[in-house]
C-alpha cells in the first residue's frame, strides 16, 4: 500500500473514531429545568453534573452508549444512544419518584420504622468508611458567588457599586472558579492533588481544591470545618441517636435495591448537627444520597444556610463512591447579601492504583 494512501486512512480512522460532544437539558414532567442533575454512562463514573439551568454536556466515545440521569426526588432515567462523529443531543424529562409507605405501623409510643434502619446504617458506618483504602480520580470543580445587595456604607464609608461589579440594584456575580483536579488518596491521610486546569474571574483565590465531606466520619469536617471548628455530627454517627430524631418518609426501588428516604431532625438547637434528608439502602445499609443543611441554630458561623446534596454510585458492584456534591451557601453579614455554590463532579475511579510510596504526601 502506498505511504500516502495508508496515511490518508490512519488520519481518516483517528478523525472518525474522536468523541463526540453529548449535551441536552434535564426537566421535570413540567419542563422545568432540574438543576446539578447527576448525568453519566451507565455502569462507569464517567458523565457531568448538569448546571443550574439544568443544560449538561460532555464527551462520549464512538459506539453503542446507555446514558444514565438521576435526580433526588425524581426516578432515575437512562437512554440508549449510538455516538459516531457527530455530536449528539440526548434531553431527559425526569418523573417524581412515587414513595410506598412501608406497611411497619408506628404504633402509639411506639418507634418509627427509621430508627431500625438507622441503626443498621451505624453499624456499617466504621466498614464503609475503611472500605476503599486508596483510590485515584479526577476532579470537577466549579464554584461561584454572587451579590444580591450591598450596603450604601459600611463603617462610615460609602460603597462604589461599581468597583465591586455589580449593578445598580447590587446584584451580580463577583466571583468564578472553574478547575480540574487529579486527587491521588491513601488511608489515613496521604493525599496528593493536580490541577490539570484552572481559570477563574473575581478577585480571591481559585476553587481547585476538592471540598471532602464524608458522612461516614463520625464528625464531618474538610470545607464545613472552617465555618464551625469542631466540625457537625453525622446523621449516622455512633452518637447520633442522641442528636437526632428521625422519620421514614418512604422507600422505592432503584435497579432492584430499596432506597429509604428519611427524615433527618435535630433534637435540640444549638448543636452541630444538620436537618433534611439522607437516603440509605436496605440490606447493606449504605448512603445512597444525602439533601442535609446547616444554619446558625445549629452552631453554624460566619454564613447563614449551607446545604449539602451528595448523589453516590457504584465503582464496582460492591463499592459505592461520590459521583457528585452540590453545596450552596447563603451569607448576609453587615448588610451583603451572598449566595454561592460548588459544585464536585467526581469520575475516572480507580481503586487499585499500587503508588509508589513516594507519591502522595501527608495531609495537614
Amino acid at each position: 500500500m502506498p505511504k500516502f494512501l495508508l496515511t490518508q486512512l490512519l488520519l481518516l480512522a483517528m478523525f472518525t473514531a474522536r468523541a463526540a460532544v453529548i449535551r441536552g437539558k434535564v426537566t421535570d414532567d413540567k419542563g422545568n429545568p432540574l438543576p446539578y442533575a447527576t448525568v453519566l454512562v451507565k455502569g462507569t463514573t464517567n458523565g457531568t453534573t448538569a448546571n443550574a439551568q439544568g443544560q449538561y454536556q460532555f464527551e462520549l466515545d464512538p459506539g453503542a452508549q446507555v446514558v444514565v440521569c438521576q435526580y433526588l426526588g425524581f426516578k432515575k432515567q437512562e437512554q440508549p444512544v449510538t455516538v459516531g462523529s457527530s455530536d449528539v443531543q440526548l434531553d431527559f424529562v425526569m418523573q417524581p419518584v412515587s414513595l410506598q409507605v412501608k406497611e411497619v405501623v408506628v404504633r402509639s409510643g411506639g418507634e418509627d420504622p427509621a430508627y431500625a434502619i438507622i441503626r443498621q446504617a451505624i453499624k456499617k458506618r466504621a466498614y464503609y468508611r475503611r472500605q476503599v483504602t486508596e483510590y485515584t480520580c479526577e476532579a470537577y470543580i466549579k464554584g461561584f458567588f454572587k451579590l444580591r445587595g450591598v450596603p450604601t456604607r459600611i463603617l462610615g464609608q460609602k460603597i462604589d457599586k461599581g468597583d465591586l461589579g455589580v449593578d445598580s440594584t447590587g446584584s451580580g456575580v463577583v466571583f468564578l472558579s472553574e478547575s480540574v483536579t487529579k486527587i491521588s488518596y491513601k488511608q489515613p491521610d496521604k493525599l496528593k492533588l493536580d490541577v490539570v486546569s484552572a481559570r477563574q474571574s473575581g478577585g480571591g483565590l481559585g476553587v481547585s481544591f476538592p471540598a471532602f465531606i464524608n458522612f461516614y466520619d463520625n464528625n464531618v469536617e474538610a470545607i464545613i470545618s472552617q465555618v464551625n471548628p469542631r466540625g457537625f455530627i453525622s446523621p449516622i454517627a455512633e452518637t447520633a441517636l442522641m442528636h437526632y430524631k428521625y422519620r421514614l418518609e418512604g422507600s422505592f426501588i432503584e435497579d432492584g435495591i430499596t432506597v429509604n428516604k428519611i427524615k433527618v431532625i435535630p433534637k435540640r438547637l444549638r448543636e452541630p448537627v444538620f436537618s433534611g434528608y439522607i437516603f440509605i439502602t436496605d440490606d447493606d445499609w449504605r448512603i445512597h444520597s444525602t439533601d442535609l443543611e446547616l444554619t446558625k441554630d445549629y452552631q453554624l458561623e460566619l454564613v447563614d444556610t449551607l446545604r449539602i446534596r451528595q448523589m453516590h454510585v457504584p465503582v464496582t458492584p460492591k463499592v459505592w463512591r461520590t459521583k457528585d456534591q452540590f453545596i450552596y451557601v447563603a451569607i448576609k453579614q453587615f448588610g451583603f447579601n451572598v449566595v454561592g455554590n460548588f459544585v464536585n463532579v467526581y469520575s475516572d475511579y480507580n481503586l487499585n492504583p499500587k503508588f509508589p510510596k513516594s507519591i502522595l504526601i501527608r495531609r495537614s
